[in-house]
């Protein structure tokens, strides 16, 4: 029995000239169909990801940068069960996007495969390994919304596997990815910013790779109750805001934006117009009211003025005026305060 399998490569809007190379070379793996089907829908390798079409047989992925920057096209495949316990996939044709086909295109393709989708097929991803632990800050308490990432160690260099944000009790966890050996790492996707003002650290809380707990996983394990210590916190500081209309009256669930670089603090508004930006001390932010979150609507804030606040430890209280111009009465949120209508009684 023969079904066809398709990877479809994602496509930009400029879209080059199709090409198509015939491989027609079998992979035989030591497993049935039925499991090597199994872990094509679990199947996901750094940029490659496989979602299976519902009530079809088609799998769509994503394999971008094999030839061209903007590549995108397909793999189409067929897997087989040649014998009992075994299965095989006949890779038969890729098409990819490029101006013009190199005579190295095919082989540098076929790597790619390989590398990607069938030695990922063979390794498989161990449903049954979960890893769990909790981030704790510099003063033993729980590190709240903290990005923690999974290393792989493998082909001699990191390369991220999963990443993860810790709950607000500190608590994170990582489950089902394949065989190899790992390091846990905080601070290694996003780097030093406001809600996580720490420097990078490696599992169980060591600044330096070389000094990192290794996980090995060879088998399914459950690994729990990790205790991650992070390192001293970077100083913060408190930008309190107030926004109000021209009029003097506050603007209520507006969203204002503290931001700098690749770090950003977004805090909604309260009844008074009032909000508070943590950040970090020794950057510059700008201050400004970005949108208007009214009752069933969020629009961009126009002409509204942002403020510079250079680095300093020191908390600042500043107030940002919005133009009445932005002001929608068909869409003002129910609340007397902000709608100048007295409340009736019972209110």
């Amino acid at each position: 029995m023969s079904v066809f399998c398709i990877f479809a490569f994602a496509a930009t809007t400029t879209v080059p000239a199709l090409q198509t190379i015939t491989y027609d070379k079998d992979y035989q793996f030591e497993f049935p169909r039925e499991e090597l089907l199994r872990r094509l829908l679990k199947l996901e390798l750094r940029s490659l990801s496989v979602e299976h079409q519902p009530d079809t047989d088609v799998y769509s992925a994503r394999l971008d940068g094999a030839i061209c920057s903007s590549s995108g096209g397909r793999i189409k495949m067929i897997p087989r069960a040649p014998g009992e316990g075994k299965s095989t996939i006949q890779l038969e044709t890729i098409d990819y996007n490029c101006d013009s086909r190199l005579p190295g295109d095919q082989q540098k393709l076929l790597e790619e495969f390989e590398r990607r989708v069938v030695d990922g097929l063979r390794s498989d991803t161990f449903t049954g390994t979960r890893i769990r632990g909790t981030i704790y800050d510099d003063k033993h308490k729980p590190a709240a919304l903290t990005d923690v990432a999974l290393i792989s160690l493998r082909d001699r260099g990191q390369q991220l596997q999963s990443l993860s944000i810790t709950d607000i009790d500190g608590s994170f966890e990582f489950e089902g990815f394949p065989p190899g050996t790992y390091v846990l790492s905080v601070g290694h996707a996003y780097g030093v910013y406001s809600s996580a003002p720490f420097d990078q650290r490696f599992y169980p809380g060591v600044p330096l790779l070389e000094r990192a707990e290794k996980i090995v996983v060879n088998g399914p394990v459950d690994l729990d109750n990790l205790r991650f210590q992070l390192g001293p916190r970077h100083t913060t500081r408190l930008i309190r805001v107030s926004a109000v209309w021209e009029d003097g009256r506050p603007v209520t669930n507006g969203t204002v934006w503290c931001s700098t670089g690749s770090d950003s603090v977004i805090a909604n508004t309260d009844l008074q117009g009032k909000t508070t930006c943590d950040v970090l001390a020794d950057r510059e932010y700008r201050v400004t009211v970005g949108r208007l979150t009214w009752t069933g609507s969020d629009v961009p804030a126009k002409n509204v003025q942002g403020i510079a606040i250079a680095p300093d430890s020191k908390t600042v209280d500043l107030t940002i005026q919005v133009p009445l111009t932005n002001f929608d009465r068909t869409q003002q949120p129910a609340n007397p305060l902000f709608s100048g209508r007295k409340p009736s009684k019972g209110q």
